[in-house]
């Protein structure tokens, strides 16, 4: 099994402070270190802001190591788009590249100390829509790739990859055509499974969350990083 389902461990597994915090706290933290990123055009702010993140996946005790090995996966297509600002910036490609490392070190900190469900209820609040499509495209992406893993495990005993380089592209295909097909299952049987447990449209989270000085202190952390992306942001 993926490595990706540890998220939801150690969102529900860890008390630390960040853990502890809020939801929405959170989410304006998030909110505005992603708008600090895709705004600023300095390495200086982007190395500072990295800086900050991997310091608050240390304080919330998760697996530096781990996480840094999951951001090479997105970074890698960041850094097939930079390839092709090589002719234009010597700076824009490698700002493509770090935008892409710090953007996903603020999203997985935010699932890894939050529980998927406080989110999507959270987001609910203002669109039950929005929050109930989130919801249902989360759950059914790691429904999906389990049933993928799966598939991959069994081909590769019946010789997915060939000596003959047409017949490996000739499986691969087969394998995608047949995750395609089957994904249409999957959503048909995952949709009647929530209809038999009573889902009517709308989901609730019954545990209360309480604001206090560490929410303030998120929330004045993530303005901060946003203030400083438009005074020094586009100056360094």
């Amino acid at each position: 099994m993926s490595e990706i389902f540890l998220i939801d461990y150690f969102s529900t597994s860890k008390k630390t402070f960040y853990h502890s915090a809020t939801t929405f706290s959170k989410l304006i933290f998030f909110l505005c270190v992603l708008f600090s990123i895709l705004l600023t055009q300095s390495l200086i702010f982007l190395s500072l802001t990295i800086t900050i993140l991997l310091a608050l996946i240390k304080i919330s005790d998760l697996p530096l190591t781990k996480i840094l090995k999951w951001a090479l996966y997105p970074t890698f297509f960041a850094s097939i788009f930079a390839i092709s600002q090589l002719s234009s910036s010597s700076l824009l490609p490698l700002l493509s590249i770090l935008k892409g490392f710090s953007s996903f070190l603020s999203v997985i900190l935010l699932f890894s100390t939050t529980p998927y469900t406080k989110i999507f209820y959270f987001l609910s609040k203002f669109s039950g829509f929005l929050g109930n499509v989130l919801f249902l495209t989360y759950r059914f992406f790691f429904v999906l790739l389990n049933d993928v893993e799966n598939r991959i495990r069994s081909l590769k005993v019946r010789g997915l990859y060939s000596a003959n380089k047409l017949q490996t592209l000739k499986n691969i295909s087969n394998l995608i055509g047949h995750v395609f097909l089957n994904s249409i299952e999957i959503s048909e049987k995952f949709y009647n499974s929530l209809m038999i447990r009573g889902f009517k449209g709308k989901f609730y989270h019954l545990e209360k969350e309480s604001f206090g000085l560490k929410d303030l202190a998120i929330i004045f952390l993530g303005l901060g990083i946003l203030a400083l992306s438009g005074v020094v942001g586009w100056t360094l």
